[in-house]
């Protein structure tokens, strides 16, 4: 390594530092497990590979933050406060594909009088509603973070998780007791959610949500 910066400073080229995120990636996955489960220091320790003692001065730092508080009755185990939810609601509704999103969804429930929804992938093979409107009774309705759905029995899962459906096409209808219909929505080339339409309408309204994601991807497009 030193010979190689040696080489660098010599042919006036600066050296990559290499990147030490280390402790800020623990702090994300620490969230993470505690938002799933109350956890001890060991237990913590445990599941990020680092030292008892590490964990519970992160637990520490999480707790005064508000970020982690301890369990009643159980000293030495914390859970998650809502601050993180919190933070999340605020994330989505400044997001540019929430932002976006809901114009369009608002006017393809309007057009077809069925619900339409943007799903987002999740945990644990799971999808989430970002946004959601109503349009079912006149006006469209927009609510955000509405539901959570196992993606292999979603269509917005066979759109965002193609792979484990082994399945190649951006579009997918669910047959249900009431259908799906969901298509891709792109953002630099990537899948990134799910525009869905749910409802009766869904089997012969597919072209007007294929062209909804394609808008909201070109909207994207444009903001990046």
């Amino acid at each position: 390594m030193h010979e190689q910066n040696s080489r660098a400073r010599r042919s006036g080229v600066r050296a990559a530092e290499p990147v030490r995120a280390y402790a800020a990636m623990n702090t994300v996955r620490a969230l993470e497990c505690l938002a799933f489960a109350a956890l001890s220091a060991p237990e913590l320790a445990n599941r990020l590979q680092v030292s008892v003692r590490t964990a519970r001065r992160l637990l520490q730092r999480l707790a005064l933050e508000g970020f982690v508080i301890q369990e009643r009755g159980h000293r030495r185990r914390y859970h998650a406060t809502l601050r993180l939810a919190v933070l999340g609601r605020q994330l989505l509704d400044h997001a540019p594909l929430t932002r976006a999103a809901a114009p369009v969804l608002a006017q393809l429930a309007q057009d077809t009088e069925s619900v339409a929804h943007l799903w987002v992938p999740g945990y644990d093979d799971h999808v989430v509603c970002a946004v959601h409107a109503e349009g079912r009774t006149g006006q469209p309705t927009i609510s955000v973070l509405c539901e959570v759905a196992p993606a292999s029995s979603s269509a917005a899962g066979h759109v965002l998780f193609p792979a484990r459906a082994q399945r190649r096409s951006p579009c997918y209808l669910h047959e249900a007791a009431e259908p799906t219909f969901a298509a891709a929505v792109l953002e630099r080339g990537h899948v990134v959610a799910a525009l869905a339409l749910t409802g009766d309408r869904a089997y012969d309204a597919t072209a007007p949500v294929i062209r909804a994601a394609a808008r909201l991807s070109a909207d994207l497009g444009s903001l990046s």
